[in-house]
């Protein structure tokens, strides 16, 4: 794992908690390119998709499981 910007851990927990860039940008009052960016270096920091594409809407990896 690479160091991880402490400023993402708010975006991260959101991400992880509604598995959706859009929910986690409206409950973070920031646009949804913005959550996009940070899951991008969220996902380089872990090594690890946290977040993977599935159907309409996104699924935890098991490293993220792990992280909540």
């Amino acid at each position: 794992m690479k160091r991880v910007d402490l400023s993402l851990l708010p975006a991260l927990h959101e991400l992880l908690k509604t598995e959706s860039v859009t929910r986690a940008a409206d409950n973070l009052y920031l646009s949804q390119s913005a959550v996009s960016k940070m899951l991008t270096k969220l996902r380089s920091s872990f090594d690890d998709e946290l977040l993977i594409k599935s159907g309409r809407g996104f699924v935890r990896s098991k490293k993220a499981d792990l992280l909540l």
